[in-house]
């Protein structure tokens, strides 16, 4: 079993991650409520019920292809390595985070699943080209949009992933997430 963690590509279509997951076997979509994040000066009541929407949302497309998003709160890090205990996980793929926040978060998760065996993966899935990908002819980074653009323009842009079709139920208990309106 692959845990698939979403954290803000709360989509089953074109997620590299859970795609990759797919094709392995058997997997269980999860995100986990890091108090951390929600207490960020700028995790507002309107942030948060926007969350809480879209995990509904995410739940309702992983509901209709058979399975359900696992919610679980706490620090990511003892969160996923106890989740992934629990359902017999032997790998958790999720996407690249590119702020530093995000990375500094992956680097503790991916510390502690690797003590305890478990693979961490991260897929670049977030961008459509990664950052610095495009260079200038000199190999430096564009300070003019109009060279940068023609650049763009001329890249081969891959096409999009679908959502799986079915998935199998998973079995594994999960919080309620909270009503959209409901008061932070």
């Amino acid at each position: 079993m692959i845990l698939v963690w979403h954290r803000a590509d709360l989509r089953t279509h074109d997620h590299p991650a859970l795609h990759a997951a797919a094709t392995r076997g058997k997997l269980l979509p999860c995100f986990v409520l890091d108090p951390n994040l929600l207490k960020l000066p700028y995790s507002g009541n309107s942030r948060i019920a926007f969350l809480y929407a879209n995990l509904h949302a995410l739940n309702g497309s992983y509901q209709a292809i058979g399975s359900s998003l696992v919610v679980r709160s706490g620090q990511p890090e003892v969160a996923l390595l106890e989740l992934a205990r629990e359902s017999g996980a032997t790998a958790v793929y999720a996407l690249r985070s590119y702020e530093p926040i995000g990375q500094s978060r992956d680097e503790r998760v991916r510390v502690a699943l690797e003590a305890s065996g478990i693979e961490f993966k991260l897929l670049n899935g977030d961008c459509i080209l990664e950052p610095g990908q495009l260079k200038t002819l000199s190999g430096g980074s564009y300070r003019v949009f109009t060279p940068f653009w023609r650049n763009w323009v001329a890249q081969a842009h891959p096409d999009p992933l679908p959502a799986p079709r079915t998935l199998e139920p998973h079995g594994v208990a999960s919080l309620e997430i909270p009503l959209a309106n409901a008061s932070v």
